[in-house]
């Protein structure tokens, strides 16, 4: 019996080292260097002009930009502002001759404090103001 036990343990050490999982070689790593492409930034797209219905000279409100005493001084004022996307108007209002330059004219008087205070936001345009025909 004692044969039959060392059998078999030996049996069981032989299977065991035979069943011992084959290192493998260490593989060979190759490094690939990449080249690296800087991606130059696009520009920004323009910013839209503002859509701007203009001035109706029949409207009841506006929004006066400026006031001035000399009409030719007062059109080349309104041409700087067009170039800037608005469609202006200038109208007489006074006895005292003052040329009144409006932005934009609204029949509504919400609408057209709406569009007043949103304008106020941009800080060339903080001193505008609403007059009403």
């Amino acid at each position: 019996m004692k044969i039959a036990i060392t059998i078999s343990l030996f049996s069981i050490m032989l299977f065991a080292v035979s069943c011992k999982p084959k290192e493998t070689p260490p593989q060979k790593v190759e490094i690939v260097e990449e080249e690296v492409k800087e991606v130059e930034p696009q520009p920004e797209p323009p910013k839209p002009k503002p859509i701007d219905e203009g001035v109706d000279l029949e409207d009841k409100y506006f929004i006066v930009i400026n006031s001035y005493t000399v009409e030719d001084f007062a059109k080349e004022q309104a041409e700087l502002y067009n170039e800037k996307g608005f469609k202006t108007g200038i109208f007489m209002r006074n006895e005292d001759g003052w040329y009144r330059l409006a932005l934009k004219s609204f029949n509504d008087y919400n609408q057209a404090l709406k569009a007043l205070e949103k304008l106020k936001e941009d800080k060339d345009y903080s001193k505008a103001w609403l007059m009403v025909k």
